[in-house]
């Protein structure tokens, strides 16, 4: 570098002297720049500083050998083309040269991926030296020196080499622009390298090497953005051979897995909430790398810009409509396309989308349908309802046009049973909301529930051929408040109607998910809140009742003033009350009460209506059921009278539910409805949850703590229904004591919940048995300390004794 004036230490402005030391040492450059090279790329263990010396060496030398020291400002003139014989022989020299320094600057395309940012700094210093010199001189070199200034425009991990790429490859763009006629050489090497590019790149993702794949997916969106920006990409692409090359590598890269999809549907009671998440776990790529991902978007937005994007969208629809195989991908291409821009070909693409052929896609297994295919069909659906978002969002408030066409049939989707499905739906919804300036999906919701009802209304009237109509009508209710109630309680007493017919128990699930809504939706808009009263000891009470009894009894015992102020007055009183009693005598009137308001009465019906599937034999609607029936009754918790005649026909469904001992989850559920009953009806259930329950908990209780024993910890036990269903009794028996006032009546389920005091049940369980000992001694202390007394006096066994030393304790305490 010294003796060729290239070191750090030399003058790089003295043009002359550079040019007279270029003609001295430019016969061995072939030489020189193939060593550097080998060296910098042979082999990493050598050291950065080794590699980056290289790189810096290789470019200067070229740059001086090679850069054009007298510049033409203008296109020569046709007079001017006539040159002279040495001339022509320096440019073909020149050619020369180009071919042999462009398979160096391929070899250097390697250091891209340097694990040293030094070496990838440098690199990008050196690369913009050669574009600055010998742009024009070097048509193929530079050709690929833009290669790696793409791949290094996208260094995340230095911000400065990628922002010296940035600014090289702009200084490129301007040049393509200015001078389309001496740059013409270099724009035919970048068709090249990028229809070979495109050759190149279905091989690359055949493998296993995820940052050869990220490079050349970066490279293809580097291509395509420096021909967008120098107005290129149509010439480029407007060959049909490049074209086709092109779509064909995005539907490649673009490659969907669709194996990890659940194809079971979800049947449960959610947590609400208005903003649906906007993660999109249906669009995961085969290759799953996020950066690849972004990369095949941008590459896709570009396209979007061009003027050739309705000519891609068409391809990708005939891909479409006629390849199954790629359908998906296809999809994804043509979302990423309409989402950056408002293209006439929108309004096809939503067509092929809203197809019945393309949007009726079947969701069960069987018939001839595999578990693949329904996987299938549930991300393509997923794709098409982000699309249908997508364009939303890109048309804005003209998409108010299409709303009245694609509601009801996204709502189809965000109301069905499939997480995935219901999650892509939601998110389409929340897209058309924003688009068409509704405030939230509520606000769309409540502004359009005519047209809502109205099409629930006719559909459900052919519910056979309309099987979704009741996700709708979910959906519907899921998002929206008060004052939709008017347009949906027609629609509800219909659905109500409808699951009377005998033929339509295949459908209880679909109206079970109907009733949850709605009580669920009565949750939200009434602001309905568990309320748990703080308990008051038994001492607590008594001294309550002291107070009260007293008070009555100095009410009774006051003196009474007979002087005659005080008759005479009292004498007045009476004449009046009995003036009014007879004026009640000639008019009788009977006390009407009026009746509940229509929410109510729909809530009523519903719950009396669920009842008849609880005794089904399915498992699920029985779950179903009871958490149907403990979500409605914390509605009617301020309506006794509509309150206890529905605890009263629960009760005999609820008691045999307990007797289901293979089913700990229905036992489970069975229980917290319970709890929920004794809360809020208090001693209406009382005798009977003492003859009827208590005893079928306690045989429960000891029945399972067989099955515990000796299976705590590194035992998957606790991972099961059955361990659940334990702790929910043994941490709620006591609260259901309280609220029902059982007092001495708890001894029932004592012989069951002591076996858990033994040191062989897992540890959980035994501390769930040991709160329930100390609420019953904080509740009534002298009822506890005999319980507790009487129990170690029974079990004085190993096992047993440092629970019952520590409830001993608390006795000694009081």
């Amino acid at each position: 570098m010294k003796c060729a004036k290239i070191d750090d230490t030399s003058d790089f402005d003295d043009v002359v002297l550079l040019s007279q030391v270029s003609d001295i040492l430019i016969d061995f450059l072939p030489g020189i720049a193939a060593r550097l090279v080998v060296i910098a790329v042979d082999d990493q263990k050598c050291g950065h500083r080794i590699v980056t010396g290289c790189v810096k060496a290789w470019a200067r030398f070229v740059s001086l050998l090679l850069r054009n020291y007298d510049p033409v400002e203008e296109p020569p003139k046709l007079e001017e083309l006539l040159v002279a014989n040495h001339e022509i022989s320096n440019k073909k020299s020149n050619e020369i040269h180009d071919e042999k320094l462009a398979l160096c600057a391929d070899l250097l395309m390697g250091l891209t991926a340097h694990e040293h940012a030094t070496v990838r700094h440098q690199l990008a210093m050196s690369s913009k030296l050669l574009i600055d010199t010998v742009f024009l001189t070097l048509p193929a070199t530079s050709s690929k020196i833009i290669e790696i200034l793409i791949v290094l425009n996208q260094d995340t991990e230095h911000k400065e080499t990628a922002e010296i790429a940035s600014a090289a490859l702009a200084d490129v763009t301007n040049k393509l622009i200015e001078d389309t006629f001496r740059t013409r050489t270099f724009v035919d090497n970048l068709h090249q390298l990028f229809h070979r590019h495109l050759t190149h790149l279905p091989n690359v993702f055949n493998g296993l090497n995820t940052r050869d794949q990220l490079t050349d997916v970066s490279l293809l969106t580097g291509y395509l953005q420096l021909f967008a920006q120098s107005s290129q990409l149509k010439s480029v692409l407007f060959n049909s051979t490049n074209l086709y090359k092109l779509i064909g590598c995005l539907l490649y890269v673009a490659e969907v897995d669709k194996s990890d999809v659940s194809g079971l549907e979800e049947h449960k009671l959610h947590d609400w909430k208005d903003v649906p998440d906007c993660a999109t776990p249906w669009k995961r790529l085969k290759c799953n790398n996020i950066r690849i991902q972004e990369q095949l978007e941008s590459a896709a937005h570009h396209l979007a810009q061009s003027m050739i994007a309705d000519i891609v969208l068409d391809y990708l629809l005939d891909v479409y409509h006629h390849d199954v195989e790629r359908k998906a991908e296809a999809t994804l291409l043509m979302n990423e396309i309409l989402s950056v821009a408002r293209l006439d070909k929108a309004k096809d693409v939503m067509d092929a989308y809203l197809d019945p052929h393309n949007w009726q896609l079947t969701l069960s297994v069987g018939n001839g349908t595999s578990l693949k295919d329904v996987q299938i069909n549930i991300i393509q659906l997923c794709l098409q309802l982000e699309g249908i978002g997508k364009i939303a969002l890109a048309y804005k408030e003209e998409f108010q046009l299409f709303l009245l066409r694609v509601l009801y049939a996204v709502l189809e989707r965000a109301g069905s049973a499939h997480p995935l499905l219901q999650s892509a739906g939601l998110v389409c919804t929340a897209n058309i909301s924003m688009a068409c300036g509704y405030t939230s999906v509520t606000d769309l919701i409540n502004r359009n529930a005519d047209y809502f009802a109205y099409n629930v209304t006719n559909k459900l009237r052919r519910r056979a051929e309309n099987a979704s109509v009741l996700s709708v009508l979910t959906v519907v209710m899921r998002h929206s408040n008060m004052e939709v109630l008017p347009s949906i309680a027609d629609i509800i007493e219909g659905v109500l109607l409808q699951s009377c017919d005998k033929f339509q128990d295949e459908n209880a699930a679909a109206y079970l998910q109907v009733f949850a809504a709605f009580i669920k939706s009565l949750h939200a808009w009434l602001n309905v809140c568990v309320v748990i009263a703080p308990v008051i000891t038994k001492r607590e009470q008594e001294e309550k009742q002291e107070v009260v009894r007293r008070l009555q009894w100095e009410e009774l015992n006051k003196p009474v003033d007979l002087s005659d102020d005080i008759m005479e007055g009292t004498a007045d009183d009476e004449i009046v009350m009995e003036e009014e009693l007879n004026d009640d005598n000639n008019q009788p009137e009977e006390f009407v009460k009026p009746p509940p308001p229509k929410h109510i009465q729909l809530l009523v019906k519903i719950l009396e209506r669920s009842l008849h599937f609880l005794p089904a034999k399915n498992t699920n609607c029985k779950i179903f059921v009871l958490e149907i029936l403990t979500s409605g009754v914390e509605v009617l918790k301020d309506y006794e009278d509509e309150l206890l005649p529905i605890v009263h026909k629960v009760w005999s469904p609820l008691v045999n539910r307990f007797r289901d001992f293979d089913s700990p989850l229905v036992v489970n559920l069975s229980f917290i409805l319970l709890s929920t009953l004794g809360r809020l009806s208090k001693d209406f259930i009382r005798m009977r949850t003492v003859k009827e329950v208590l005893p079928s908990i306690n045989q429960l209780l000891i029945e399972q703590s067989k099955e515990s024993y000796l299976k705590d910890r590194g035992s998957a036990y606790r991972y099961t229904q059955a361990y659940k269903m334990q702790m929910s009794i043994l941490t709620g028996s006591a609260r259901l004591a309280y609220d029902l006032e059982l007092d001495e009546k708890i001894d029932i389920i004592l012989p069951g919940i002591e076996e858990y005091l033994c040191s062989k049940q897992p540890v959980p369980l035994q501390e769930a048995a040991m709160n329930f000992y100390r609420h019953l001694h904080h509740f009534d202390p002298d009822y506890g300390t005999t319980i507790i007394r009487n129990l170690n006096e029974r079990r004085k066994h190993d096992d047993w004794n440092r629970n019952l030393n520590i409830l001993l304790s608390i006795t000694q305490v009081h």
